[in-house]
């Protein structure tokens, strides 16, 4: 992995997670919507960006406390989700959020924005030991419709933040 990235990503999540009261069960995560081919610049996807930012205010609106930080490989939203069990738990209002932002990918390609090739969800942040983490948990083709309940399962079955990793004892060995 690229250390400039990490750099960059670690400062990122600190920056968000020092804005906001951090709860027994919270941990500060980035929710990547990645594109697959093409870009997610406002210059070649404003029908996108009008919608996805129609549905940032929706959300916002919904009571939902994020960032949403838009690069060219496609949007990043930094939230707290809850741990329970070491799975990741997700508000109905914020997948319907990636939901809606996907979605509006789909329907900017219809309306003449680039082409639309698809899109992967990934979950990363750091655990508790500072552990980098990251997972794609999702992949949506350009032809397949997105749902809810596609994205919320995604998150509940393959979104795991991993443990802080305990040192294992050396075995002595018997003189």
């Amino acid at each position: 992995m690229d250390a400039y990235w990490q750099s960059e990503f670690r400062e990122r999540m600190l920056r968000f997670s020092r804005e906001r009261p951090l709860g027994q069960h919270l941990i500060p995560v980035s929710i990547k919507i990645r594109t697959l081919g093409g870009c997610f610049c406002p210059g070649c996807n404003p029908h996108f960006y009008r919608a996805m930012r129609l549905e940032i205010e929706k959300a916002r609106r919904e009571g939902e406390e994020f960032e949403v930080q838009e690069h060219e490989s496609g949007p990043e939203i930094l939230v707290y989700l809850a741990v329970v069990g070491g799975v990741l738990n997700i508000s109905a209002a914020m997948t319907n959020l990636i939901t809606a932002i996907i979605k509006a990918r789909s329907e900017g390609s219809n309306a003449g924005d680039k082409p639309f090739n698809g899109v992967e969800l990934i979950v990363r942040g750091h655990s508790k030991g500072d552990d980098y983490f990251e997972e794609s948990i999702l992949r949506v083709n350009s032809s397949e419709d997105i749902t809810a309940k596609l994205v919320r399962d995604a998150l509940k079955r393959r979104a795991i933040v991993p443990h802080p990793k305990t040192p294992k004892r050396s075995k002595k060995k018997k003189a």
